[in-house]
């Protein structure tokens, strides 16, 4: 462990990632939230079959439903809060590496490979999309 800590803190994609990495437990956290409350509507259907058919209560019932729509309202708060808490990761990233790969394509430019100026681009671009999209969230 100690020595991903010192590459970490060693390369500029390295200290990034340390310098995220408050972000990435908020991330960890409103996932554990979403996931939760991703079984609201499994434990709404029990207690509907084993509360409210038994006693044909229709307050229980609408008191289930509101607590089961208030549920289902964190759950997509949660999942949105996660959503802006990594564009705005990947918006920093790209800030901060944008400068230096914008010089690495020069300098490849002027050295006559063009091949490699792209992929570095392209490598960015991966790079964002991986840490804004959904199957990062299946890390957490």
């Amino acid at each position: 462990m100690n020595k991903v800590v010192q590459f970490l803190q060693r390369s500029e994609l390295g200290q990034l990632v340390w310098q995220a990495r408050k972000e990435f437990m908020w991330v960890g956290i409103f996932s554990c939230v979403y996931n939760l409350l991703m079984i609201t509507p499994t434990l709404y259907m029990l207690q509907v079959f084993d509360r409210v058919m038994l006693s044909k209560s229709e307050v229980t019932l609408i008191v289930l439903t509101l607590l089961m729509l208030g549920g289902l309202l964190l759950s997509s708060f949660a999942d949105w809060i996660r959503t802006r808490v990594l564009v705005r990761t990947t918006l920093r990233f790209d800030q901060k590496l944008n400068s230096r790969i914008l010089m690495a394509c020069f300098d490849s430019r002027r050295k006559g490979t063009e091949e490699k100026a792209q992929s570095v681009f392209n490598d960015l671009t991966s790079m964002r999309q991986l840490i804004s999209s959904q199957s990062f969230f299946y890390c957490f």
